[in-house]
C-alpha cells in the first residue's frame, strides 16, 4: 500500500500510514511492534540488497477490512482501516492515541480521526475532523493541539480536540 509516514508511540512501537490504500473509501495504518511476542517476526535489517520480511498473505481477505490474522510476522499488531484516505499524516498523542490523517494523493479525502492503541476510533466530539486541508504531515504538540501540514495549500490545520475548534493557518 505504498508506506509513507511514520511515527512512534510511547511504548516504541511504530504506526506507518499508507499513502496509496483508498480501496473502499477508506485508507489504513499498520503497527508494528517494538516488543513482537513468539519467534516469527522479521529482524528489520536491511543489508543493501533484500530485507528479511515475512510474509502476509490476506488469504481470501480475510484482513481486507482490518486485521492481522494472516500475517506470519508477530511484530504486525494492528492493520487498521481509516476514515481518512491515503494516509500521510499519523501522530501520537500523550495518552498514546494515534491521530490518522487522509492526505492529497490519490482521491482526495482530509478526514483526521483519533483512534486508541488497538485501532479503534476513540469517541468524542473532537476526535474527528475534516475541513478539506492538511494531511501531509502532522504532529501533536505539549498541550495536546493537532498540527497537520498541507501540500498544495501552502497551509497548516490547527485542531484542538479539548475545544473541537479546527483552524486553517494560512
Amino acid at each position: 500500500f505504498n508506506p509513507s509516514r511514520t511515527t512512534t508511540d510511547l511504548n516504541g512501537d511504530v504506526w506507518v500510514g499508507n499513502r496509496a490504500e483508498y480501496s473502499g473509501g477508506q485508507g489504513s495504518v499498520v503497527k508494528i511492534t517494538a516488543d513482537p511476542a513468539g519467534t516469527s517476526t522479521s529482524s528489520g535489517v536491511w543489508n543493501g540488497s533484500t530485507f528479511d520480511r515475512l510474509a502476509w498473505s490476506n488469504a481470501g481477505g480475510a484482513d481486507s477490512g482490518g486485521g492481522t490474522s494472516t500475517a506470519v510476522d508477530t511484530a504486525i499488531t494492528q492493520y487498521v482501516r481509516t476514515s481518512g484516505i491515503s494516509v500521510r499524516a499519523v501522530a501520537v498523542d500523550a495518552n498514546n492515541n494515534v491521530w490518522v490523517g487522509g492526505g492529497p494523493l490519490g482521491p482526495t479525502n482530509y478526514v483526521h480521526q483519533l483512534y486508541d492503541t488497538n485501532g479503534t476510533p476513540v469517541p468524542g466530539a473532537g476526535n474527528t475532523f475534516d475541513i478539506n486541508r492538511g494531511g501531509y504531515g502532522a504532529l501533536v504538540d505539549s498541550s495536546g493541539v493537532l498540527w497537520s501540514a498541507g501540500l498544495y495549500t501552502n497551509t497548516l490545520v490547527r485542531h484542538n480536540p479539548a475545544t473541537g475548534v479546527t483552524t486553517p493557518v494560512n
